[in-house]
């Protein structure tokens, strides 16, 4: 409740509460006071719900323009975030290139401990007046990617799991997705690594659904998807998983199956991320547009427009980018050679335990 209805309350009440009443008072006297006191609340709370408006109506408001973006907010926010609108307009204009017809509607942005703007088709934020232009920018560049999100489809939303590709630092994205690729547990994973860009673009939730079980896993590789979180002391394993723990694979597969969209692809919102920050990086202008030109397109075509390339073109390059992620020291090695290097560790350190020096007095 704000101060102004706070006081109208106070105020009626002590009105009503003034009165004082008779020493001793019968049931019904008691009862008509107690509705009485009901009936002053519901009249203190109406009027000053007209005062919250009246007073919300007469608030000092300003519009940042900057490019294709207007942002709404209170006058000394506004003072705050221009320096950040002017950032975020050019990120913005590098994705939407001259067609601005995508932000049609105002963003609002106000003070964490401000009032809220009702704005009909706004997107709202809170902006700390005390942080860092750094972390002010990043606020109004998430109510831009929120307020555009809406515009690419359920289909892109689903997918992406809630990512619109407008990261700044996409070779971070990059090493993440190189971190999933190799140790995922996934037959589409380790084909992938070896070569095979229909098994990238399967790992990433993207191509046919039909079979996509078996594309995505081997029955070794359910056995440890599966078993996640079976090992919590108390939850017991279900008859159907411990048959496909002791080798039943034909019960792994249907197990999957019945998990339906809860089985997720091996390569999840980070991996898929990195992919739609390139196909936009490779775009340029406008690659934003194509991208929601057609939200009813299969998201392979989406993507391929988007980047400008053929859709086997965009996968292999950004698998060589993933690839070349590697932390150094960890490429140019078969999966073989770096098991084989691990055992010639082992063994050393072995050795090495048996030597005096390593000995208690």
């Amino acid at each position: 409740m704000s101060s102004a209805r706070v006081a109208v309350t106070v105020a009626l009440g002590l009105a009503l509460v003034s009165h004082t009443a008779p020493a001793q008072q019968s049931a019904a006297e008691r009862a008509a006071r107690v509705h009485a006191l009901q009936v002053v609340a519901a009249r203190a709370d109406s009027v000053a719900r007209l005062v919250d408006s009246v007073l919300r109506a007469r608030r000092a408001l300003d519009t940042v323009r900057s490019g294709p973006l207007r942002v709404i907010a209170d006058t000394a926010v506004a003072r705050k975030i221009r320096p950040a609108v002017q950032e975020v307009s050019r990120i913005v204009a590098t994705r939407l290139g001259p067609d601005t017809t995508l932000l049609t509607s105002p963003l609002a942005v106000v003070a964490t401990d401000g009032q809220p703007l009702a704005i009909a088709g706004a997107e709202v934020g809170r902006i700390d007046t005390l942080e860092h232009q750094d972390e002010t920018e990043n606020r109004v560049l998430y109510l831009v990617r929120s307020a555009l999100f809406r515009r690419a489809g359920s289909a892109f939303r689903a997918w992406s799991g809630g990512s619109l590709g407008f990261a700044t630092d996409g070779a971070h994205l990059t090493r993440i997705a190189y971190i999933d690729l190799v140790t995922a547990p996934s037959r589409a994973a380790r084909l992938c690594r070896a070569g095979d860009l229909a098994s990238c673009a399967a790992a990433l939730g993207l191509g046919p659904d039909s079979n996509r079980v078996t594309r995505w896993y081997s029955a070794d590789d359910l056995r440890t998807v599966l078993g996640r979180g079976t090992d919590i002391p108390g939850r017991p394993m279900s008859r159907a998983l411990a048959q496909c723990e002791a080798g039943a694979d034909a019960q792994c597969f249907a197990l999957a199956a019945s998990r339906g969209p809860g089985l997720r692809a091996p390569l999840g919102a980070s991996a898929r991320s990195s992919l739609v920050v390139l196909a936009l990086n490779r775009g340029g202008r406008g690659a934003f547009n194509r991208l929601v030109a057609d939200s009813t397109a299969p998201l392979t075509a989406r993507l391929a427009s988007t980047a400008g390339m053929p859709f086997p073109e965009l996968m292999g390059l950004w698998r060589s980018r993933v690839l070349a992620a590697a932390p150094p020291g960890t490429t140019g090695a078969t999966t073989g050679a770096q098991w084989t290097a691990a055992g010639w560790v082992v063994v050393l350190l072995a050795l090495g335990m048996r030597s005096s020096r390593w000995r208690r007095s």
